[in-house]
């Protein structure tokens, strides 16, 4: 949270000497710390990493989001099941329903509708990736607290990097050569 000074607005007078000064609390997705979206970050920019991520979404239905928090588990010692997957998923369903998939949808539509070569369109496009990004955060702060509830719950163990991957790779009915290029890339750094 941060307070937010308007000492140089217009205030309101009270009568006498005395001014009132507002100061309001803005809570922002940039003042919340969130682990996991650094992880992703991070992770994000390792080589392969964002073809391999792109191609399991586009053509696989995979959450990435899902990926990088199943990963971002491992390197916190908690092995995640198939039940939790789903409790996952459901967890996040409507907020990707309502606002990740409907910005994405439309960045990707204005692409191959009106390309690249416009630069106000494509400055609204890059506004619309800063907004669906920004929903992407809420999805991965919203599965880190799901997370950290379940860490809680729980003894920490040495987690086979890559094994919550797989157990996400057999919920998507990912073929072995995939499953085994996707721990190759996502676990060549334990922990990014």
């Amino acid at each position: 949270m941060r307070i937010q000074d308007d000492s140089h607005a217009p205030q309101p007078k009270l009568p006498g000497k005395f001014t009132l000064r507002k100061a309001t609390t803005v809570m922002t997705l940039s003042t919340l710390s969130s682990h996991l979206w650094d992880f992703s970050l991070r992770l994000y920019r390792y080589p392969g990493v964002e073809p391999l991520c792109l191609m399991l979404q586009n053509q696989w239905r995979a959450d990435v989001n899902i990926l990088f928090w199943l990963r971002w588990l491992e390197t916190e010692s908690m092995a995640i099941n198939s039940t939790r997957i789903q409790l996952a998923e459901a967890h996040i369903a409507t907020w990707n329903k309502d606002a990740v998939l409907p910005l994405r949808k439309l960045r990707m539509e204005m692409k191959q509708h009106y390309g690249v070569s416009d630069k106000a369109i494509e400055d609204t496009r890059e506004a619309i990736k800063a907004a669906e990004l920004q929903a992407e955060r809420v999805v991965q702060i919203r599965l880190e607290k799901l997370g950290r509830t379940w860490l809680a719950g729980t003894e920490r163990q040495q987690v086979v990097p890559g094994s919550n991957l797989a157990i996400y790779a057999h919920h998507l009915r990912l073929p072995p050569y995939l499953t085994q290029e996707m721990q190759q890339i996502l676990c060549a750094i334990d922990k990014p």
